[in-house]
């Protein structure tokens, strides 16, 4: 089975980076069917590790794979003398498809009292880049990239990534549209985990 990982890193403040961590295990090819999207509120301790985890949505299924990709996670950028800091981490899991496709767009509805118990951005409007013709080979592309107050996708980098799989996941990602609490802190950033599965049948 192909898998590749992308990660995108949606920095609003300090130069906070993702320094190590993989992706999900993934479940097998005839067990995942439509799209899924899992979304957490993490917290980075002073060394760069993540050292607690909310659930805010996700199908059971996909939950503690998730979680287990996250206890890996080790950052770097933070201020020890600083407050721990809180990251919004989506994982968005793609089915395997027989042949390439192109992408989709949907909306997700904002938690009930999520500014009253969460300060990191929700994704309200997601891209799902595709998987483009001629595409291939596992690896993983990752994306750093600024948001504002509005919650609009603004300066997209990339750190690391496959051509031309970076290409189309920087198209998505500057049209991604989040949902920005009014307790968010200058330090406090967004991640975003896409994985995706080469389509069976790609020529």
């Amino acid at each position: 089975m192909t898998i590749l990982l992308s990660l995108f890193l949606l920095q609003s403040g300090e130069r906070i980076r993702l320094d190590e961590g993989g992706g999900p295990k993934l479940l097998d090819d005839d067990e995942q069917t439509a799209l899924a999207v899992v979304v957490f509120e993490v917290e980075i301790g002073a060394d760069g590790s993540v050292i607690g985890n909310d659930l805010i949505q996700g199908p059971p299924e996909y939950i503690e794979r998730s979680r287990l990709a996250l206890k890996d996670w080790t950052f770097t950028g933070i201020d020890p003398k600083s407050a721990h800091v809180h990251a919004g981490v989506v994982f968005l899991y793609r089915p395997r498809h027989d042949l390439p496709d192109t992408g989709l767009i949907f909306d997700q509805p904002l938690p009930d009292a999520f500014d009253e118990v969460h300060r990191c951005p929700f994704p309200v409007t997601v891209v799902d880049p595709g998987y483009p013709l001629g595409a291939s080979g596992d690896g993983s592309v990752i994306l750093q990239a600024t948001t504002n107050a509005n919650g609009k996708v603004e300066n997209v980098d990339v750190v690391s990534g496959v051509s031309p799989l970076s290409e189309i996941t920087v198209s998505a990602v500057r049209d991604w549209k989040f949902h920005v609490p009014s307790s968010r802190e200058p330090a406090d950033i967004s991640i975003v985990v896409a994985v995706y599965r080469s389509p069976k049948f790609n020529h």
